[in-house]
């Protein structure tokens, strides 16, 4: 996940959601003025049901499971004595 925070110039803030792939899944603009939140596809098209959304791509997403394996891995790789 990228933030974005908001700023005097700028009165939103923004997080781009990005699977192992490097691939945006989402991002979500956060209103400061309005206190929404508005959640976009990769297309920019707003996501009315977020929750359905987000539930049918849990598998594309990092966990800190899924990372600490990677860099366990990268880790022995690295340092193994052949």
């Amino acid at each position: 996940m990228i933030y974005e925070p908001s700023s005097q110039k700028k009165l939103f803030s923004k997080s781009l959601y990005y699977n192992k792939n490097d691939e945006i899944l989402y991002y979500r603009i956060s209103d400061d003025n309005t206190l929404t939140t508005t959640y976009f596809d990769p297309n920019d098209k707003i996501i009315e049901d977020f929750f359905a959304f987000s539930i049918s791509d849990l598998n594309l997403f990092e966990t800190y499971g899924s990372i600490k394996s990677t860099l366990l891995a990268q880790a022995r790789e690295k340092y193994s004595i052949d």
